[in-house]
């Protein structure tokens, strides 16, 4: 079945790139969920800011568990005949995922910047010890301001 606009393509492609996506949504969700498993079921060493470092990978994790699970809706309609399957023809479902889509990467790459701050900070001060808790509470802090932004930007 062809597209709205009757421009014809070939079906061979779209359901490689689905086999190619449901892979690495395999791949990746697997390593994640070992890894939040190792992270999250690990002594900490005896460093005085290892709990810090810990839980900031538990939450990469976690979000990349996630960044893989927003590929099953494109992975759906790789295989689906109209190319847009059933998610994606429901209209709160594309705005959720959509902000979905834009907020997770975003906080990957800020987890990312925060540990190698974290890091920064110890290297160039090591007596200082870095809050446990502050590994939840500042990428919680942007979570919120980036998902209230995203959202606002949807609604405007």
């Amino acid at each position: 079945m062809a597209p709205a606009n009757d421009i014809p393509y070939d079906t061979t492609l779209d359901k490689f790139l689905g086999c190619i996506l449901a892979i690495l949504l395999v791949v990746g969700l697997v390593a994640n969920i070992i890894a939040l498993f190792y992270f999250c079921f690990k002594i900490p060493s005896r460093g005085k800011n290892a709990q810090y470092f810990q839980n900031i990978y538990i939450i990469i994790s976690i979000v990349d568990s996630l960044i893989c699970l927003t590929l099953i809706p494109y992975i759906e309609a790789a295989f689906a005949e109209d190319r847009a399957g059933k998610m994606f023809k429901d209209d709160t479902f594309c705005a959720v995922w959509s902000v979905t889509w834009q907020v997770l990467p975003e906080i990957s790459v800020f987890l990312v910047a925060l540990l190698s701050t974290s890091r920064l900070i110890i290297l160039t001060k090591p007596t200082r010890q870095l809050l446990p808790s502050l590994a939840w509470i500042i990428p919680t802090i942007y979570f919120v301001l980036t998902l209230g932004l995203k959202v606002v930007l949807l609604l405007t």
